[in-house]
């Protein structure tokens, strides 16, 4: 159902979305975002996998973290920051050519970089929509990780992550709930 949603009435039609997928360590999220880079890319089309944190971004094929493939530098990172990118650049041409957008582990990173990228691509783009229209899937677990933010107080914290952006409500959520590695073991004790 998701696949469908996001890949078949999204990215083949060129339709801009903003989706994420809720779930916790062991239902399928990895597995989801890889079938549809993996079909992405079998059209010829290009897709960008990215993660808020090293090791998730390392599961996924063509992964980076998205402080690397998008240069958000946290120093910089405001309410109104943007790009300072051109369109004629590699990475311009590369965000103006690209089809999908996966950024697994969201929660974890503050708000404004996610509303960093996404004013940038608007501008890169020409197109006052979410994202500049380029679906994009952002996933994780609220809770696990929150933004670290200093010396801040749990509601200061809470206030800095990607629930309380003005883009939530852009968002169509999806929920994993099926924990699939222990399904996976519990069909592997029944062939012995």
């Amino acid at each position: 159902m998701i696949f469908d949603r996001v890949v078949r009435e999204h990215v083949v039609r060129r339709v801009g979305g903003v989706f994420f997928v809720d779930g916790p360590v062991g239902t399928g999220k990895t597995f989801l975002y890889s079938v549809m880079l993996l079909y992405v890319h079998a059209q010829g089309w290009i897709a960008m996998a990215v993660a808020s944190s090293g090791i998730a971004a390392l599961l996924m094929k063509g992964g980076r973290t998205a402080h690397s493939r998008f240069r958000i530098l946290p120093t910089e990172l405001n309410k109104s920051s943007t790009w300072n990118i051109s369109k004629q650049s590699p990475l311009g041409k590369l965000l103006m050519a690209c089809r999908l957008i996966i950024w697994d582990e969201a929660p974890m990173v503050h708000k404004y970089a996610i509303e960093w990228v996404d004013r940038s691509l608007r501008d890169i783009l020409g197109i006052d929509i979410p994202f500049g229209g380029v679906p994009i899937v952002f996933g994780g677990d609220f809770h696990q990780v929150l933004p670290v933010v200093r010396w801040d107080s749990r509601a200061q914290i809470v206030s800095t992550s990607l629930k309380s952006s003005h883009l939530w409500k852009y968002m169509e959520v999806h929920k994993l709930s099926m924990n699939m590695c222990i399904m996976g073991m519990e069909g592997a004790d029944r062939n012995k």
